[in-house]
C-alpha cells in the first residue's frame, strides 16, 4: 500500500520536515505515482524504518527496488507503453533502420536514422584477445569508442554466425550464415534494432558501472556479457526458446505449459513489469513474424493465447525472439545470438555516455542491520 507524506509522517510520529530529511539521508524511500508528480510511500517500508527506530531487527527484504539507483541518461526513454530511442519511437524505427544506424544514433548521435552459454563465452574470449592488442581502446573519447564499437559489433556477429567478416549491414551477414532470404533478413533486422537497447537492465547497468571506472569498451561489453549469462537475464531468452520447441513437439500447448506451473516452473517468455499491457517489442516482432513465417506464427499465437490465459501476463521480448528462431528455423541459442548482437549497441552508448560524464558509480546501501548502540553521553 502506498502512503501519501501526511500519512507516512502521521503513522511515524514525525514533522514533514523530519519525514523528507528520513529521504534524504536514505532512511525511507519515496516513489513516483505513475501519470503524475507526486509521491508516495510504500507502508512495508515505513513499518521497517518504525521497527528500526523501536529496535526490532527488520526482515530481509526481497522488494526488488530496494536498492534501485537512479542515472541519468538521455539513450533510451520507456514511457507508457511505448519506447524511445533518443526521444525516436523504436518500433517506429524497427520498420527500416538497420543496427548499424541505430548504433549511429546512439553511439554518435546521429539524426541520420530513418522514419548462459557457450556462446557468451566465445564472445568473452574474443573480446578478451582483441582487447589485449588493441591499443587505441584505451583512448575512451566519443569518436575513438564508436570506432572501437565497430570493430566489437563485427566481432560479435561473427562468434553468432561464424565466417561472416563482410562489409554488408550486420542482419545480412546474420541471414547469410542462416541461409535466410529477404524476408528473413528484415526480420532479424527487426528484432536487432529492437533488442538494441532498453535502458538500465542488469547487463547495462553492469556495462555502465565498468565504464565508470574507466575500463575499455572490450572490458565493459564482456562485464555485460557476465551478467547477460545468468539464467534470469540471458538464461530467460534460452528457457523460452526451449519452451516453444517443446510446444514444436506437442499437440497440446495447454497440457504442456499448465504441466509446468504444476511442477512450480515459470512459463519464461511471459510478463514484463515495464509494459503490464503488454511488451510493445514483442507485439512489433510477432506482428513481422505472421507475414514471414505464417504457419509457425500459428503456433506461436496459440502459445501466446495459453500463457496468457494461464499467468495473465503478454509475451515479452524473450518469446517473441525465440518465435523468431524458431519460425525462421534458426539453429539452437540464435535467438540469444540476436540478444547480444543486438544489445551490444546499447552497452556501447552508456559507456559512451558514462565515460563522458566522469562519474564513478557507487552506489550506497541502505542498511536493514541493527543499530548500533549508542554511548551514553557524561
Amino acid at each position: 500500500m502506498l502512503l501519501t507524506a501526511r500519512q507516512t509522517a502521521d503513522r511515524l510520529g514525525v514533522k514533514l520536515d523530519t519525514l523528507y530529511a528520513y529521504v534524504s539521508r536514505g532512511r525511507l524511500r519515496s516513489v513516483m505515482v505513475p501519470g503524475t508528480r507526486e509521491r508516495r510511500y510504500r507502508s512495508e517500508e515505513v513499518d521497517a524504518l518504525l521497527d528500526t527506530r523501536s529496535g526490532v531487527k527488520p526482515p530481509h527484504s526481497s522488494d526488488p527496488e530496494a536498492l534501485m539507483p537512479v542515472i541519468g541518461s538521455s539513450i533510451c526513454l520507456i514511457e507508457n507503453g511505448h519506447f524511445y530511442y533518443r526521444g525516436q519511437d523504436a518500433v517506429r524505427l524497427s520498420d527500416a533502420a538497420t543496427l548499424e544506424e541505430i548504433a549511429r544514433l546512439l553511439w554518435l548521435r546521429s539524426a541520420s536514422v530513418p522514419t548462459t552459454s557457450g556462446l557468451i563465452e566465445r564472445c568473452q574470449i574474443r573480446l578478451t584477445a582483441l582487447g589485449d592488442q588493441d591499443l587505441s581502446a584505451l583512448d575512451l573519447t566519443r569518436a575513438r569508442v564508436a570506432r572501437t564499437g565497430w570493430r566489437i559489433l563485427g566481432e560479435i556477429a561473427a562468434c553468432v554466425a561464424p565466417g561472416q567478416l563482410s562489409r554488408d549491414p550486420i542482419h545480412r551477414r546474420l541471414a547469410a550464415a542462416w541461409r535466410l532470404g529477404e524476408a528473413g533478413a528484415d526480420l532479424i533486422r527487426r528484432c536487432l534494432v529492437l533488442i538494441a537497447d532498453h535502458e538500465l537492465n542488469p547487463s547495462t547497468f553492469v556495462a555502465r558501472c565498468a565504464a565508470s571506472t574507466g575500463a575499455t569498451p572490450y572490458a565493459v561489453v564482456t562485464a555485460a556479457l557476465s551478467a547477460l549469462s545468468g539464467r534470469f537475464h540471458g538464461g530467460e531468452t534460452e528457457r523460452a526458446e526451449g519452451l516453444l520447441r517443446e510446444l514444436l513437439e506437442s499437440d497440446d500447448p495447454m497440457a504442456v505449459m499448465a504441466g509446468r506451473l504444476t511442477r512450480g516452473e515459470r512459463l519464461p517468455g511471459f510478463g514484463q513489469p515495464l509494459y503490464p499491457e503488454g511488451d510493445p517489442r514483442a507485439t512489433a516482432i510477432l506482428a513481422a513474424l505472421a507475414q514471414v513465417a505464417p504457419e509457425a506464427h500459428a503456433l506461436v499465437e496459440k502459445a501466446a493465447e495459453t500463457g496468457l490465459r494461464l499467468t495473465g501476463r503478454h509475451p515479452n521480448v524473450d518469446f517473441a525472439l525465440a518465435a523468431a528462431a524458431l519460425g525462421l528455423g534458426l539453429p539452437r541459442n540464435a535467438a540469444l545470438g540476436l540478444f547480444i548482437v543486438g544489445r551490444t549497441v546499447g552497452w556501447i552508448a552508456h559507456a559512451i555516455e558514462q565515460y563522458e560524464s566522469g562519474v564513478l558509480i557507487r552506489p550506497r546501501a541502505r542498511y536493514l542491520g541493527p543499530r548500533p548502540e549508542e554511548k551514553a553521553r557524561g
